[in-house]
């Protein structure tokens, strides 16, 4: 178990040093700049979410596309999910 914890601080590390940002930290980024209303530019004009292949959306994904999805019913549209 520490070895593992150390691998994963080790890593975080690395990306911190590079100023590099991997996909999971990425979402967190763009979840947190919606929550705060830095994109509210960009959301009141959405105006169509597609998601596809929803069955393998995480819940990081899902919060994202909830809040997305808030923006284009407000906006008077909607959102479409494809399952596979």
């Amino acid at each position: 178990m520490k070895e593992a914890l150390r691998a994963v601080l080790d890593y975080l590390s690395e990306l911190k040093e590079r100023n590099t940002l991997d996909f999971p930290m990425l979402e967190f980024r763009f979840l947190k700049w919606l929550n705060s209303g830095k994109l509210n530019i960009f959301l009141k004009d959405l105006k169509i979410i597609l998601v596809d292949e929803y069955q393998d959306t995480n819940l990081l994904q899902e919060k994202i596309y909830f809040k997305l999805a808030q923006s284009a019913i407000a906006n008077q549209r909607n959102i479409t999910v494809v399952r596979g």
